[in-house]
């Protein structure tokens, strides 16, 4: 039988660029180190949304000590987001910023910035491998205990940045032989940042 033709109710891209990030380095042209997690510098990064229109959470987590920093951004657009990490990754010294991977969303489209701004290597994960970036997932799902999938971001402000910052960073870890990533991460540092 003939059937009335379906068409699409939404339009297929996002509005925010066509095609894939440029320039990408993927995850395998890492050194070993950083995936031995031998040493403290390297960072995963990834956004959390919020319900529609009410922002995003930026969190970078340390690979070897699990330290978690996050900001907050109002849009997924790739210059609001690359500000938030260059300003968060300016507060630690240059050693404590050697690589950063990202996932392949299109707000991470300033990587060449992030790059040339802070000294710092970044490399991508393949798409749909969100094991490669195993312990930024772990963070933003605690982080999803205190707000859930569509919960709102309009109220975060920096007294919540920080709260989301001490649940996430003075909590014990097995991975760690029990110690907060705070404690282990003021020993790589000399200091608490």
């Amino acid at each position: 039988r003939s059937h009335k033709k379906r068409y699409r109710r939404c339009s297929r891209n996002d509005g925010r660029g066509k095609g894939r990030i440029r320039n990408q380095r993927r995850i395998d042209t890492r050194p070993a180190e950083v995936e031995a997690r031998a040493t403290f510098g390297h960072w995963e990064g990834d956004l959390i949304n919020g319900a529609a229109g009410t922002g995003h959470l930026v969190t970078l987590v340390e690979r070897k000590t699990r330290y978690a920093l996050v900001g907050r951004t109002q849009t997924k657009e790739a210059q609001e987001v690359t500000r938030a990490i260059v300003g968060l990754f300016s507060k630690l010294p240059f050693f404590a910023r050697r690589s950063l991977t990202l996932d392949n969303g299109k707000e991470f489209a300033g990587h060449e910035t992030i790059a040339r701004r802070l000294k710092m290597d970044v490399f991508f994960a393949y798409p749909y491998h969100s094991w490669e970036r195993g312990a930024n997932e772990n963070v933003n799902g605690l982080i999803r205990r205190l707000y859930p999938k569509r919960s709102s971001f309009a109220e975060v402000d920096g007294y919540q940045l920080w709260q989301i910052r001490r649940f996430v960073n003075d909590r014990p870890r097995g991975c760690l032989d029990w110690e907060m990533p705070s404690e282990v991460v003021a020993a790589c540092l000399g200091f608490a940042p």
